[in-house]
């Protein structure tokens, strides 16, 4: 009896440690294709474990965007350029090579607009 609840706890631990390798493989560091958003086209991506982080250009200047991966590919976090700043979340396809979700200003939630993004290069 003994032993098979030790077989149960392996396997237990066995999936856990497969989902994390699976997870860790995934990476959103690089060059992205804006399709909405923020006024940039592009955005440079940085990925540390569940940080995400990086730059964008808009007709105004520099922005910079910082958040982090929660369930697996939903990335939320804040932004911030010339114009202002506030919230953003997105959730990732699951290839990793897309995201689509929402940003909004400080202070009004995330109904400032869409934003969604292609991978272009890692």
């Amino acid at each position: 009896m003994i032993r098979i609840k030790y077989i149960y706890i392996l396997l237990f631990v066995v999936v856990l440690l497969n989902l994390g390798i699976t997870v860790s493989l995934a990476e959103i560091s690089g060059f992205w294709n804006l399709g909405g958003g923020f006024g940039a086209d592009t955005m440079d991506l940085t990925q540390s474990g569940n940080h995400v982080y990086g730059t964008y250009s808009t007709p105004e200047g520099q922005g910079a965007i910082d958040g982090l991966i929660y369930d697996g590919n939903i990335w939320r976090g804040w932004w911030s350029d010339p114009l202002g700043d506030g919230r953003f979340m997105v959730t990732f396809s699951y290839d990793f090579n897309s995201f689509s979700g929402s940003w909004g200003y400080r202070g009004s939630g995330l109904g400032g607009g869409t934003l969604q993004g292609e991978k272009v290069a890692a």
